[in-house]
């Protein structure tokens, strides 16, 4: 690297030999014997005399010998495909140089593309002399050759310049890498249309809303207990979670605690602290599950200071379903889309749509006719229906409509008469009219569901689009 420098910037060498390989009048070139043979048609048979031996040329400069100047140029100036010819001048080398050292610093593609296309690799060629070695009979003199290619210099200066021009190459690296990890691994913390939504743990939001209420039913003095709206949300969502995780063969790693369960100010329900695993998965894995939810929601409600004791049927028999000691994979699904956890306003399209199942679709075969008598043979209320209807002054106007035919004391007459005032709730100028049906009969809905589920056909009724 000494060298190089030396000859870019035409300093003397420290022990005495000048060794600038461009001519100039207040230097002398000197050339040693190199150590090993140098083949040539014009071989010198002595060796060149000592420079101060040398005789000066026409020029002021030596002479140099005929062997010596038999040698390739590539080994005393640089090749003729270079930038500087093959015999410049000391003026010359200098203006060279610094033209050199110019291209170095600014690359001749920022001023001239067309230019730069045409550039050729400017090998440099520096002589350094050696000490002379005896010569056997078939060795001469040489010297030893170095090429410098200064293209890598200048794709060097390229590559610093165009790191200046774009500093943000790096960010956008590392910017397309982040988003290959979202495809894989999306992050925790996506939002989506409940992140707005306040959450809360489960005994907090039992204690400031209530969960089992008492109703009066109108058109009577009776009073009647049932779960709102959002409890009953939140045990369909619950159960969900746990049907989800099961599906895949998964199942609660501990049991469920009300501690585990949050709630959003919109009724959302989320886990939080718990862990589902498939080890060792099996059905009684999945009732413990069910068994554990069932103890959470009561812990729910007597939280919230509600009697389990006076819980409406339809939800005492759902909870007793959590428990079953018999429960079977099937009976997941009415599990989730059971009627006692549906919305109030929703009870109505259910009951017509489980009607038209049970009436008019299961009685159009001989096979469908077998269930459809299977059903109405196990519905509640065969003896005291129509009492409680007559009973009832808001329900007993459609009883004694003329415009209807009369009741007779059978199932089939029981599930028409709900057909013909759900059908015409506003008749009468009754908003409330689906909470009183629910008061009067709770389970019918109830067991219109566990039917048609023991016949194989509540899958079939979109049932489980009703609970939005």
């Amino acid at each position: 690297m000494g060298n190089i420098l030396r000859c870019f910037e035409g300093e003397d060498d420290h022990a005495g030999g000048d060794h600038y390989p461009y001519h100039r009048p207040t230097s002398r070139p000197s050339y040693q014997p190199p150590p090993y043979p140098y083949y040539h048609h014009d071989q010198p048979s002595a060796a060149p005399p000592r420079p101060h031996q040398q005789t000066l040329g026409p020029h002021g400069a030596r002479a140099v010998p005929a062997g010596v100047a038999g040698l390739d140029q590539n080994n005393l100036n640089f090749k003729s495909t270079s930038m500087f010819g093959s015999q410049t001048s000391a003026e010359e080398g200098k203006q060279q140089q610094q033209r050199v050292t110019k291209e170095a610093r600014d690359p001749p593609w920022e001023t001239s593309s067309d230019a730069w296309r045409e550039k050729k690799t400017v090998p440099a060629v520096i002589t350094t002399p050696t000490t002379a070695q005896p010569l056997g009979p078939t060795t001469s003199p040489r010297s030893t050759t170095v090429m410098i290619n200064l293209r890598p210099l200048l794709l060097l200066g390229l590559i610093s310049r165009l790191k200046a021009a774009v500093p943000n190459i790096g960010h956008l690296k590392r910017s397309s890498e982040v988003l290959s990890d979202r495809a894989v691994a999306p992050r925790t913390g996506d939002i989506d249309e409940s992140s707005a939504e306040g959450l809360c743990d489960a005994e907090s939001y039992a204690k400031a809303n209530p969960v089992l209420i008492q109703v009066r039913v109108q058109g009577t003095t009776k009073k009647f207990w049932r779960l709102t709206d959002e409890a009953t949300r939140i045990s369909r969502k619950l159960a969900l979670i746990l049907r989800s995780h099961h599906s895949v063969g998964k199942y609660l790693a501990a049991p469920l605690q009300l501690s585990d369960v949050w709630i959003s100010t919109a009724g959302s329900v989320k886990l939080r602290g718990v862990r589902f695993t498939g080890k060792r998965f099996s059905i009684q894995r999945v009732r413990d599950d069910y068994r554990h939810l069932s103890r959470v929601l009561q812990s729910l409600i007597r939280t919230s200071g509600g009697d389990i004791t006076k819980l409406p049927p339809d939800y005492k028999e759902f909870l007793e379903l959590l428990e079953s000691n018999t429960l079977t994979m099937k009976d997941e699904f009415l599990i989730v889309n059971n009627s006692a956890l549906l919305p109030m306003s929703n009870r109505t399209e259910v009951f017509l749509m489980l009607y038209d199942r049970i009436v008019m679709y299961l009685g159009r075969t001989k096979a469908g006719k077998a269930k459809k008598k299977r059903i109405l043979s196990k519905l509640p209320y065969n003896n005291d229906w129509l009492d409680t209807a007559s009973a009832n002054t808001q329900i007993n106007q459609w009883v004694v409509s003329k415009t209807q035919k009369q009741y007779k004391r059978n199932q089939l007459d029981q599930l028409r008469l709900n057909r013909n005032v759900r059908s015409h709730l506003h008749q009468y100028n009754d908003d409330n009219i689906e909470e009183i049906l629910y008061c009067e009969w709770p389970e019918l809905l109830m067991d219109m569901v566990k039917m048609l589920h023991m016949e194989g056909e509540l899958q079939g009724t979109d049932i489980q689009n009703k609970f939005g």
